[in-house]
């Protein structure tokens, strides 16, 4: 093998399989834009069902997975299937509540819903490219440890710092000003 056809793991190790993974995206894409195609045509053929099918699944579940960078992979997957057949379901109910339903709206809807979901992760990604092409997030270092005034990987920026010795046990709590605790 060349050393194109190597990936790389977080560990820094080479493996196998970074074009057959582009390929298979590729191919996916490919059946899931066919489906769709034949979805909205009047056409008869008998990979119709089967790749609509597929595009109703996979359109939804690629969108879902786009918002969820921090699970493993294993997780991720299963989330976006399941995220995905709620979105197809809930679609055509509400459709059928309307009395809009039809085939082709149904694919036109989820399609539009996928497209949502892909443009407003693309556009609130909300990090910044640091050196070398790292992503950071705003204020924070490129080596993503913060800076100053930085939020960590679970904190929206401006969000109530922990407040050390909150309860017994003296773990960390975070407080909003104006609530009140019973103790």
């Amino acid at each position: 093998m060349s050393h194109d056809q190597y990936i790389h793991d977080r560990s820094g190790r080479a493996r196998a399989g970074g074009d057959s993974r582009a390929l298979l995206a590729g191919a996916a894409t490919a059946v899931a834009g066919v489906g769709a195609a034949l979805a909205l045509t009047d056409g008869t053929s008998v990979l119709r069902a089967p790749f609509t099918v597929f595009f109703l699944l996979a359109a939804p579940a690629t969108a879902l997975a786009a918002a969820l960078p921090r699970l493993d992979p294993l997780s991720r997957t299963v989330v976006a299937l399941v995220g995905a057949l709620a979105v197809d379901l809930l679609t055509a109910q509400l459709m059928l509540a309307t009395h809009a339903w039809s085939a082709r709206g149904g694919v036109v809807a989820v399609g539009a819903l996928s497209l949502a979901g892909l443009a407003a992760r693309a556009i609130g990604a909300g990090g910044t490219r640091g050196a070398g092409g790292t992503v950071r997030a705003a204020g924070g270092t490129a080596d993503g440890t913060g800076g100053p005034g930085a939020a960590g990987p679970y904190e929206a920026p401006g969000a109530p710092a922990p407040v050390p010795g909150g309860e017994e046990g003296g773990g960390d709590r975070l407080e909003s000003p104006g609530v009140r605790r019973d103790g």
